[in-house]
């Protein structure tokens, strides 16, 4: 059993593989063919995404206008995720990494992945699942931990996915602050 996780970026993603032993197989940065180029020949049982699965569809706009359900529950537990915009004219600016989260889902779809959901997580293989990692991190850690770009947060990172079994995560944190973080 493969994981495979991606970080949604403007124009690019990166990708991390793992195998069923948590070892890391590969990380790299790629376009969206190349992605879908590794999903099919690695095979993961389970992709994770960093980027909204779609547009916000107005459920909170009573209470909380532009804001998914989950944006809201996190927000309740001091967790401040991107409010992902309901309509496709709002996704300009630094907003477009959106549009090419929503694209490598459609894709990666097309290769026979389902969205996990609470009727299919238990028996699902080809699984895809919108990932939020700063939340996941503090759940894990029992407190928000400093920004992923200073020393102590990327420290904070690395400890918690060490002590989960993920091995050699350092020999993967190659280049610049914003690369170590990506990765």
């Amino acid at each position: 059993m493969n994981f495979f996780g991606v970080d949604v970026h403007q124009n690019s993603y990166t990708v991390a593989c793992l195998n069923e032993e948590l070892n890391i197989v590969d990380v790299f940065n790629a376009n969206i063919q190349e992605v879908c180029d590794k999903v099919n020949a690695f095979e993961p049982k389970f992709i994770g995404v960093d980027g909204p699965y779609g547009l916000n569809i107005g459920l909170m706009n009573d209470v909380h206008r532009n804001k998914k359900v989950s944006e809201y529950e996190l927000s309740k537990r001091n967790i401040q995720a991107f409010s992902t915009p309901g309509d496709m004219l709002e996704i300009t600016g630094w907003k477009t990494w959106m549009k090419s989260g929503f694209d490598l889902y459609a894709v990666i779809e097309e290769s026979g992945y389902k969205k996990i959901n609470e009727d299919n997580y238990a028996s699902l293989n080809n699984g895809l699942v919108e990932v939020f990692p700063h939340a996941s991190f503090t759940t894990l850690l029992g407190y928000i931990p400093k920004k992923k770009n200073t020393p102590e947060g990327l420290a904070d990172r690395i400890r918690v996915l060490s002590e989960l079994g993920i091995k050699d995560i350092s020999n993967y944190l190659i280049g610049g602050i914003k690369e170590k973080t990506d990765y």
